[in-house]
C-alpha cells in the first residue's frame, strides 16, 4: 500500500510550498489579503491536497466556509471508490443533502463539523480527483462559484472548459447549491495528453494567465503585489503532470502447428504494448488461469511450444504497457491438426536403374506412408504399403517392376494420430526408359545423352548396304560414347537397365550413318584419274594454237621486211614442209582419239570402281592375285622397254632427261619443257628412236592400264547394262578426227610458207621421262585398293597378253568394259595407240618447225 500525504493550505502555511509525487512536481500558495473590509473577518481561502501513487485528490475553496467545506469535500472524493460512474451528480448530490453537517434535533452536530457550527455565507469551490492506476489515467474535476481552473495540453494550448459563472451561483450550508437546482461545472476525461492543470482563487485571477510561466520568486512578488489590493487571499494549485501510460490496443490471437509437435501462436502487434503474457486456462472463461509465457520485448509476437497431446486448453494473449494491462485477445483452443496431402512429383528413374520418389513435405506430418499398386483403383487386396519413414524421398530398387501406381500420405501420430492426410493424386512410374538421341557424331566418335536409370547401352552396327534390322552386330558399353569402325556403317542406341531386360528397354534412337576418312578418299579417287586427260587434252589444244599464232606472226613479220625482189623458197623444201604437214595432221588426229579414249576409259574406271563398294562380291572368272608391279614391268623390259623401267618401278620422278640447255639453244625449248616436266633434263633425243620408243611404251602402257583398270572392274556382283564400248570407242574415234582433221587443215596452210626446215632435236629420251610419269602416277592409282575378293594374277595375265597376240588382250579389255559375265569384243587398239603415239610425236615436230 502507498503512501497518503496530505497537503493543508491556510493563513498559518508558508506562502509558498513545491514538490514532486508519482503524479508529477507540483506547486501551492498562500497569500492573505492585504487589504479586509473587515480586519475581523477577512474573507479565507483553503487548499487541501491528498494523494499516493495511484491517486490525487484537492479541493480549492474561497469564502466565510472555505475551511470546513475543503475538507469536507476532500474526504469525500477521497474516499469514493469510483467516480466514473455519474459524476458530477453524484458530487451535487452529496453538497445538496444539508443534513450532513446541520445540528441534530438533540443540539448534537456531526463528526467534522465546527461546534459553532458552519459559517453562513456564500461559498465557492473546485475541486477533483486524478486516476493513475488505470490504463490513459482519469481526471475528474468540478466547480461552483469559481472558474479560476485551466488544463493545458502536451502542445501547450489549453483545454475548453465552461468557465462561464451564473449571477449569484455559490455553496451555502443553509441550500448547498444555489440558485436551487444549479448544477456544477464539471470535466472529465483522460491524463493522457496532458501536461498542466492550473486552479486558483478569483483574487488570483489577474496572474493567472502569467502563472505557467513565473518562477517560484516572480510568483511570491506577484501574490504579494496582488494581495494589497484585494480583500481576498489569494490561494493557488498547479501541478505539472507526469506522462500517463494509455492502455494497449487489443490483439487479434493465431495458431499454427509448424511441425508434427510445435505449435505456434502469433497475435497482431499492439502499438502501446511494451509486453505481452500467455495465458492458459482449461475453460473458455478463463476463470482460473496458468501463466505460459511473460514475453518482454514488444516486436515478440510468436510464440512456439509443445501442448499437452492429453488434453485441450484454451489460450489468450494479454497486452501490457509497462505494467498496464490491455484487453486480452480472443481465446484459442489447439484442435487437433488438420493434415495436408503431399504432392507426389512424376516417379523419375534413378542412376541405379530403379525408381526415384519424391513429395512435398508437410511440416505437421511427423511421418510418411507410400502404397502401390498394380492398377489406380488401389485393390486393399493387390496393394501394399511399401514404405514409411520421416523422410520425403524413397529410392526403388531395379528390381522393382514398373508400371506400377503409387501415393502417398502424411501422419501425425502424436497430435493427429487417428486422422492422417488424404493420399495424393496418383502417379504411375514408367514403363520404358528415355530414347538415348545422338549428341556428337564424327568420322571417329559418337556420343549420345546419358538415359536415367540406364545402366548399359546396346550398340547395333549396320555396314553399308546390309539390312539394319536383320543384319549388322550389336555390342554394349557403360559409357555414352563409342569409336567407329574403318568401314562406313549405320548406327543405333537404346539404353538398358540389364543385359537381358528388353522389357524395359528403351526403343531403339535414330540411325546415323559414319564414313571413315579414308573411305572418301578412296571414293574422290576415280574422279581425279578422270580429270588429267582432260588436262592432258587442254594443253595439246593449247599447243596447237600457240604454234599457229607463231607462224601467223612469222608470216607478218616476213611481210613487213620483204624486199622488192622476194627469194624464191626451193621446191624441195616446199615438198617436205607440206609431207611433213601432213604427217603431223594424222598425229595430231591420232593424239586426239588418243585422249578421248583415255577420258572415257577412267570415266568407265569411276562407275566401275562405284559399283564394286558391294559389302559381298561374288567369285569372277578373272584371276585372284594382285598384280605385282615388279614383275609387270620386268616384262616391259624383255620387250625392249628398258627405257620405261624407271617409271614401272613406281620411281617418283625418272632420272635421264634431256638437257634444257642444249634444248633451248636448238631452238626447242618450248616443246622439250612441256615434254619433259623433270627439272633437269639431260640431252635432246633422236627423233626416230623417240618415236619407235614411244610407240612401244604407250602400247604397253595402254595394255598394262588396261589389264590394271580390268582388274578393279571385275568384282562386281550384280552389274546392270552397260554401254557397247565398241560402238562409243567407234563413234568417239570418228568424231575426234574429222574435228582434228578440220583444225589442222586450216592451220597447214600457214605452216607451208617456212622458208627453211631447222633441225629437229631427239625427243626419245623425252619420250621415255614422258611415258614414265604417267605410268608412275597410273601405278599409283593402282596400288591403293583395299582388299578385293577376286583379283587377277597381273603377271600371268600381261605374259598372256605379249605372248598370245593383240586380239587376247582386247578381249580382256572389253570384259573389264562390260561388268557382265561374258566379256564383249572390243576394237583393235594397237592401231589405235601406234597412231597416237606418232601423233603426239608429230605435234612436237609441227611446233619445232
Amino acid at each position: 500500500m502507498s503512501n497518503v500525504q496530505r497537503i493543508q493550505l491556510g493563513p498559518q502555511t508558508a506562502p509558498l510550498h513545491q514538490g514532486r509525487s508519482a503524479h508529477g512536481r507540483w506547486r501551492h500558495a498562500y497569500q492573505p489579503a492585504g487589504a479586509p473590509l473587515d480586519e475581523d473577518n477577512p474573507v479565507p481561502a483553503a487548499l487541501v491536497v491528498v494523494q499516493d501513487a495511484d491517486r490525487l485528490v484537492f479541493a480549492l475553496t474561497d469564502g466565510p466556509a472555505a475551511a470546513f467545506l475543503s475538507d469536507f469535500l476532500v474526504d469525500y472524493l477521497w474516499t469514493r471508490e469510483s467516480t466514473d460512474d455519474d459524476w458530477p451528480e453524484n458530487l451535487r448530490s452529496w453538497l445538496s443533502d444539508t443534513s450532513r453537517w446541520a445540528e441534530t434535533l438533540d443540539g448534537n452536530v456531526p463528526d467534522g463539523v465546527p461546534e459553532d457550527g458552519v459559517p453562513d455565507g456564500p461559498s465557492g469551490f473546485i475541486c477533483g480527483r486524478l486516476e493513475r492506476n488505470v490504463a490513459g489515467g482519469r481526471i475528474y474535476l468540478a466547480w461552483l462559484g469559481m472558474n479560476g481552473v485551466v488544463l493545458l495540453d502536451r502542445a501547450g494550448e489549453p483545454v475548453t472548459l465552461d468557465t462561464v459563472l451564473e449571477t449569484e451561483e455559490c455553496w451555502t450550508a443553509a441550500n448547498g447549491p444555489e440558485p436551487v437546482g444549479m448544477a456544477l461545472h464539471a470535466h472529465r476525461a483522460s491524463l493522457f495528453g496532458l501536461d498542466r492543470l492550473l486552479v486558483f482563487t478569483a483574487s488570483a485571477d489577474p496572474i493567472g494567465e502569467d502563472l505557467p510561466d513565473l518562477g517560484a520568486a516572480d510568483l511570491q512578488h506577484a501574490l504579494e503585489d496582488w494581495s494589497e489590493e484585494t480583500d481576498r487571499a489569494l490561494a493557488l494549485f498547479d501541478l505539472r503532470l507526469n506522462p500517463v501510460l494509455t492502455e494497449p490496443s487489443s490483439v487479434i490471437l493465431s495458431y499454427r502447428w509448424v511441425s508434427p509437435n510445435l505449435c505456434e501462436l502469433s497475435w497482431s502487434s499492439s502499438s502501446t504494448a511494451t509486453a505481452y503474457r500467455v495465458e492458459e486456462s482449461s475453460t473458455p472463461g478463463f476463470e482460473e488461469t496458468t501463466l505460459v509465457a511473460e514475453l518482454t520485448d514488444s516486436r515478440q509476437v510468436r510464440y512456439r511450444f509443445s501442448p499437452p497431446a492429453t488434453k485441450t486448453d484454451f489460450y489468450r494473449v494479454v497486452p501490457i504497457n509497462q505494467g498496464v494491462e490491455g484487453t486480452p485477445s480472443n481465446a484459442v483452443t489447439l484442435t487437433p491438426m488438420a493434415l495436408t496431402p503431399p504432392i507426389l512429383e512424376p516417379v523419375r528413374w534413378s542412376e541405379h536403374g530403379g525408381y526415384y520418389l519424391a513429395w512435398s513435405p508437410i511440416e505437421q506430418a511427423s511421418s510418411y506412408e507410400l502404397q502401390t499398386a498394380p492398377a489406380s483403383d488401389f485393390d486393399p487386396k493387390e496393394s501394399q504399403i511399401i514404405y514409411r519413414g520421416e523422410v520425403p524421398t524413397i529410392h526403388l530398387s531395379s528390381e522393382t517392376p514398373p508400371n506400377q501406381y503409387y501415393r502417398v500420405r502424411a501422419l501425425n501420430a502424436l497430435y493427429a494420430p487417428n486422422t492422417p492426410s488424404p493420399w495424393s493424386r496418383v502417379q504411375r512410374a514408367p514403363a520404358r526408359l528415355e530414347t538415348p538421341v545422338f549428341t556428337d557424331v564424327t568420322e571417329r566418335r559418337i556420343s549420345w545423352t546419358t538415359v536415367p536409370g540406364a545402366r548399359l547401352y546396346a550398340v547395333h552396327v549396320t555396314p553399308r548396304g546390309m539390312d539394319e534390322d536383320h543384319q549388322g552386330e550389336t555390342f554394349y558399353t557403360v559409357e555414352t560414347t563409342s569409336a567407329v569402325s574403318d568401314v562406313s556403317a549405320t548406327y543405333r542406341v537404346r539404353a538398358l537397365r540389364h543385359h537381358d531386360d528388353q522389357r524395359t528397354a528403351s526403343e531403339w534412337g535414330k540411325p546415323v550413318t559414319v564414313s571413315p576418312p579414308d573411305e572418301g578418299t578412296r571414293q574422290r579417287m576415280p574422279t581425279m584419274n578422270a580429270i588429267w586427260p582432260v588436262l592432258l587434252a587442254a594443253g595439246v589444244v593449247a599447243l596447237i594454237v600457240g604454234l599457229a599464232l607463231g607462224l601467223g606472226g612469222m608470216e607478218v613479220f616476213e611481210s613487213n621486211n620483204a624486199t622488192a625482189t622476194r627469194t624464191r623458197i626451193p621446191e624441195a623444201q616446199i615438198v617436205a614442209t607440206t609431207a611433213v604437214a601432213q604427217v603431223n595432221m594424222q598425229n595430231a588426229g591420232a593424239a586426239t582419239q588418243y585422249v578421248q579414249t583415255q577420258v572415257a576409259n577412267n570415266t568407265r574406271t569411276a562407275i566401275a570402281t562405284r559399283w564394286t563398294h558391294t559389302p559381298t562380291p561374288v567369285d569372277t572368272a578373272t584371276a585372284t592375285l594382285t598384280p605385282n608391279p615388279t614383275e609387270t614391268f620386268a616384262i616391259a623390259f624383255g620387250l625392249a622397254q628398258t627405257g620405261t623401267a624407271e617409271g614401272f618401278t613406281a620411281t617418283p620422278s625418272p632420272t635421264d632427261t634431256p638437257d634444257l640447255t642444249q634444248t633451248l639453244a636448238a631452238g626447242q625449248t618450248a616443246t622439250a619443257t612441256l615434254w619433259t616436266p623433270t627439272p633437269t633434263p639431260s640431252e635432246t633425243p633422236d627423233v626416230v628412236e623417240t618415236f619407235q620408243a614411244e610407240q612401244a611404251a604407250t602400247q604397253a602402257a595402254v595394255e598394262v592400264g588396261q589389264t590394271a583398270t580390268a582388274t578393279r572392274w571385275t568384282p562386281t556382283p550384280t552389274p546392270s547394262e552397260t554401254p557397247d564400248p565398241v560402238q562409243t570407242f567407234q563413234a568417239e574415234q570418228a568424231t575426234a578426227q574429222a574435228a582434228t582433221a578440220t583444225r589442222l587443215t586450216a592451220t597447214a596452210a600457214q605452216w607451208t610458207p617456212t622458208p627453211s626446215r631447222t633441225p629437229l632435236p631427239d625427243f626419245q629420251a623425252t619420250a621415255d621421262a614422258q611415258a614414265a610419269t604417267r605410268l608412275t602416277a597410273t601405278a599409283t592409282l593402282w596400288t591403293p585398293t583395299l582388299t578385293p575378293s577376286r583379283t587377277p594374277n597381273m603377271t600371268l595375265t600381261l605374259a598372256a597378253q605379249l605372248d598370245s597376240s593383240v586380239r587376247a588382250t582386247q578381249t580382256a579389255v572389253a570384259t573389264a568394259w562390260t561388268p557382265t559375265p561374258s566379256p564383249t569384243p572390243l576394237p583393235d587398239f594397237q592401231a589405235t595407240a601406234e597412231a597416237q603415239a606418232a601423233t603426239a610425236f608429230y605435234s612436237g615436230l609441227t611446233a619445232t618447225a
